[in-house]
């Protein structure tokens, strides 16, 4: 893990990890719900929250100085119940 609770002014990113699988820097929101009453917590991940998150992952890499590729990330919990959706986009 590279960072937890990375913020920048009041966007904020909640992992940012290394993936030494296929060296890249993840960007990760974490999204936990009780029950799937009101959806998927992951639908809560917009574009207004992935943009919040680019602003934050470049910030970041331009004062880390890493050079590695990146990707954003999203990973719920429902109840006992965990998913990780890795390289996430909207069209």
């Amino acid at each position: 893990m590279l960072a937890t609770n990375l913020r920048v002014g009041l966007t904020e990113v909640d992992i940012v990890a290394l993936d030494t699988q296929f060296q890249e820097v993840a960007f990760i929101e974490v999204k936990t719900r009780s029950t799937r009453s009101f959806g998927h917590p992951s639908s809560a991940v917009g574009y207004k929250k992935l943009a919040a998150m680019r602003t934050v992952a470049m910030q970041f890499l331009k004062r880390s100085q890493l050079q590695e590729p990146y990707r954003f990330d999203i990973i719920t919990v429902v109840k006992s119940e965990i998913e990780h959706f890795e390289n996430i986009t909207w069209p």
